[in-house]
């Protein structure tokens, strides 16, 4: 899963990386580690600069699981990219087609699966078959979801061509 992360580098200054990490599996699926490629992408830093002191915000205002509630604000299928079009320009123009109603379901399920994965991070889950096993199954989950959002924005797609074919 390739993401942006923020590093302290040794003398104490944080740096922007992007990162891909990878699950190295073993013996029937078991995790036994992970492999990550980086590269720094400085044109990331105005983005990610202010969304970061967003989270820190949250996170100092949150008595309650504070890592949690800023990744919610972050990560939710309303504020990232595609859920913002899908609630403004997307629900504009292509609202009243079914493709574009069935796209929110499994949308939501690509970031609810992703966000019940990285709960179990707080688990034993270096050492603990089951959890990796439920993590890998939040990742399948979210797999599959994606597949259908893409099937479904391809179905919008002709669900639109058709309409303005009709009206030509």
């Amino acid at each position: 899963m390739p993401a942006y992360i923020n590093n302290l580098a040794k003398n104490g200054d944080n740096y922007w990386v992007f990162a891909n990490v990878t699950p190295d599996l073993v013996e029937a699926g078991r995790i036994s580690g992970y492999f990550s490629c980086r590269r720094p992408r400085r044109e990331a830093i105005e983005v990610l600069t202010p969304l970061y002191r967003k989270m820190q915000d949250i996170e100092q205002t949150t008595p309650h699981d504070p890592s949690a509630a800023s990744l919610s604000w972050l990560v939710d299928h309303h504020s990232c990219r595609l859920g913002q079009w899908y609630d403004g320009e997307g629900r504009e123009t292509f609202g009243r087609f079914q493709g574009y109603r069935e796209l929110e379901t499994p949308h939501r399920i690509v970031h609810q699966s992703v966000h019940e994965a990285m709960e179990q991070i707080n688990l034993d889950w270096e050492r603990d078959p089951e959890v990796q096993g439920r993590i890998i199954e939040r990742y399948q989950r979210m797999e599959q979801a994606s597949v259908q959002v893409f099937n479904l924005l391809e179905k919008l797609e002709e669900q639109a061509k058709t309409a303005i074919e009709r009206q030509a």
